[in-house]
């Protein structure tokens, strides 16, 4: 039964400013937008398959955790060109958990909360996985 990822899905506190913010410092763009208050949105990376959907949070409040507990940890993301990126994104005001991590194979990442605290990472492989 072959399947594939289709979406990761993020509660979001504000749908529209978080897109907004995927979009500028991501390159994400809208897929599609629902018509309801606060909106559903799907978002893409080029013509990428793998969806970002944002949906709106309930009033529960962010629960403090580490990155290894129990549970979603970080969304990754794939850079050609590690040290452009990481540049580019620092430029932009974004700031990062901690220095990069370059480890001997040559694979270089780095964490970064989004626009609401979601932890994301860039990472360059020299070999794919």
């Amino acid at each position: 039964m072959p399947m594939s990822i289709e979406h990761f899905a993020i509660a979001a506190q504000d749908p529209d400013a978080l897109a907004r913010w995927y979009g500028e410092h991501l390159g994400f763009s809208v897929r599609f937008k629902n018509d309801q208050t606060p909106p559903i949105y799907f978002l893409a990376q080029g013509d990428g398959p793998v969806l970002l959907e944002l949906i709106p949070a309930n009033d529960s409040g962010r629960a403090e955790r580490q990155s290894s507990d129990p549970g979603h940890s970080h969304l990754a993301f794939h850079v050609d060109d590690f040290d452009a990126v990481h540049q580019r994104l620092v430029g932009a005001g974004i700031r990062f958990t901690a220095p990069p991590i370059a480890r001997p194979d040559g694979t270089k990442l780095a964490f970064f909360p989004d626009g609401e605290g979601n932890l994301l990472q860039i990472i360059y492989r020299p070999k794919p996985l």
